[in-house]
């Protein structure tokens, strides 16, 4: 199945590859991942429902959408599905599912490359329409810089104007009073020789406006009170130097008029076209986020047979969780706890799944799904309180392989397969190795929720599903499926009435490398097995598992992409 490149087979310089690729950075970082634990045709029912997305999104036009879906449908079925255990099993229901999704994957990207055409055409359209606007707007722009220009120089005509009147009548009337006759030829030619004599002329005329005694001021204080008329304008010429150095930023012996001021900063696009930027030829606002997984995906699980734990869709959301860092910190720390005050004790056993993978006929490799309700029905069965290490060994290393044998050849699959745990359920039922009536129920959720996990441990401590503390003294045994692993947990009585709970784990415990041996982790109460499940859990999570769990709530219609999603099957002698 080739991986899908999104539309981009005519080049690099299409007009909507900048479209696409922010759908693509904004989308298709991290697809989802399958668990070999869930049914894989609920991930296909997951891939058929973004399928349908896609093709009505197309249908109505919407091709960012469209495109969206269609990224989506072809990565997942590509990146995801493909990693499925089951999905190359030659099992007909499962071989038509593959054939559909690797026929429906092929109609996809044919049906991207025409929406990226449709994006082409779209993306031409609107470069030339905001090409145009653009234009419009550098034009309406130059019309009024135009304007501007041709106001401002009819006010500096008017201007000057005014001031050669006011100088010509007051030349008049200097020349009146001294007794001689005004001579206007040269009073023009003074006026127009624009040299440093003419502007020093004109300051004197001025200067005449003001009377150098004022108004009310007596003979007797003409000289003692008044400063002298050379001082009178002098002031007059500083003041006069300041006004137009301030005004103009100009020497001021110049004739020059006022600079233009600055122009304003074009408006941006949406205030000239009333509609946001989408293209490249202006800023562009971030995308709305694409339509999520949750908005199509069907709610396909079903965590109990008996005691559903969906939740009310009508109930509010929860206030924000703490970081995750925060939770694993806390229950590492109460995990160690109980282990210093001997609450909590692991001991090791002489072997591990898949020690003998040398030999085909006792290969236990991937067969967790296998040897953890084997063990419950080994300790239901079992004399006395408790079972013995030496009959969980043989478990993993005599009886596991032959089961795994049979029922990977039954369904299809490779060697070293993980089968899902209702395949195993129903051979075990079948085969009388578990009996249906000793079944109690199965509880499931986000193993990090206290209500969910608690539910798992008060059935598994009660043997029912009622909610109510009780002394039950009857052997129960449970399988917890968590990220990819299966552990048995076994429910002891002790002869002297207390419960103690062993997790059984197949896997080598980290304290016993170099030599790889499974383990017997003895929790002594019910509070203790809880702590320990929640630190079990932290330790399985990785780094991208955690950021996964910071960035995302709790969502059931998503929970087989979850890491936190956890199955618990309790069983009761």
């Amino acid at each position: 199945m080739a991986r899908p490149n999104g539309g981009g087979a005519v080049g690099a310089d299409r007009p909507s590859k900048m479209r696409r690729d922010r759908l693509k950075r904004t989308e298709c970082q991290d697809t989802p991942k399958v668990s070999n634990l869930f049914p894989i045709e609920r991930y296909y029912g997951a891939a058929f429902a973004v399928l349908e997305a896609h093709r009505k999104a197309f249908q109505q036009g919407d091709l960012d959408d469209a495109y969206v879906y269609g990224m989506r449908f072809c990565m997942f079925a590509h990146d995801a599905l493909t990693r499925h255990d089951y999905y190359r099993s030659p099992i007909p229901k499962f071989q038509k599912l593959r054939l559909q999704c690797t026929a429906d994957v092929g109609r996809v990207v044919e049906t991207l490359e025409k929406v990226a055409v449709l994006m082409d055409a779209e993306e031409v359209q609107r470069q030339r329409r905001e090409a145009e606007e653009r234009r419009r707007w550098q034009l309406a722009e130059e019309a009024r810089r135009r304007a501007e220009e041709e106001r401002r120089r009819v006010e500096e005509a008017d201007r000057r104007k005014r001031e050669a009147i006011l100088a010509r009548a007051e030349a008049r009337r200097r020349a009146e009073e001294a007794g001689k006759e005004f001579d206007e030829v040269a009073f023009t030619e003074g006026a127009n020789d624009g040299g440093e004599a003419a502007l020093t002329d004109k300051l004197d005329l001025l200067n005449d406006l003001f009377p150098k005694t004022p108004s009310g001021v007596g003979a007797d204080q003409k000289n003692s009170l008044l400063p002298l008329a050379s001082s009178m304008s002098n002031m007059f010429v500083n003041q006069q130097e300041q006004a137009l150095q301030s005004a103009s930023h100009l020497p001021i012996r110049s004739d020059l008029p006022l600079p233009l001021p600055v122009p304003a900063p074009p408006p941006n696009y949406t205030d000239v076209t009333g509609k946001k930027p989408t293209g490249d030829l202006v800023p562009q606002t971030p995308l709305p986020p694409p339509p999520s997984y949750s908005d199509v995906v069907p709610q396909t699980t079903e965590w109990s047979r008996r005691t559903p734990l969906r939740q009310d869709s009508s109930r509010k959301p929860k206030a924000k969780e703490p970081p995750f860092s925060n939770v694993r910190q806390k229950y590492t720390a109460k995990y160690l706890e109980l282990q210093q005050h001997s609450r909590v004790e692991i001991s090791l056993l002489s072997t591990f799944q898949g020690r003998l993978n040398g030999n085909p006929l006792r290969d236990s490799t991937n067969g967790c799904t296998v040897i953890s309700p084997l063990v419950a029905s080994q300790h239901l069965k079992s004399e006395g309180w408790g079972l013995s290490n030496s009959a969980i060994e043989r478990v993993i290393d005599d009886q596991a392989p032959s089961i795994l044998r049979a029922v990977r050849t039954k369904l299809g699959l490779a060697g070293g397969a993980l089968i899902i745990p209702s395949d195993v359920h129903d051979y075990l039922v079948d085969r009388k190795i578990l009996r249906q009536e000793s079944f109690v129920g199965v509880c499931g959720g986000n193993i990090l929720d206290q209500a969910h996990l608690g539910n798992f441990v008060n059935m598994l401590k009660n043997g029912d599903d009622s909610k109510n503390e009780k002394k039950d003294t009857k052997k129960n045994a449970a399988a917890l499926f968590f990220h990819e692993h299966v552990i048995s947990i076994l429910k002891v009585v002790r002869p002297d009435g207390d419960t103690w709970f062993d997790i059984v784990d197949s896997l080598p415990h980290t304290s016993s490398y170099p030599n790889r041996r499974a383990s017997r982790t003895r929790c002594k109460d019910r509070d203790s097995l809880y702590v320990t499940l929640k630190w079990y859990a932290c330790s399985k999570l990785g780094e991208s598992d955690r950021t996964y769990i910071d960035n995302n709530a709790w969502d059931e219609a998503m929970c087989d992409f979850d890491p936190r999603v956890f199955q618990g099957f309790v069983w009761s002698e």
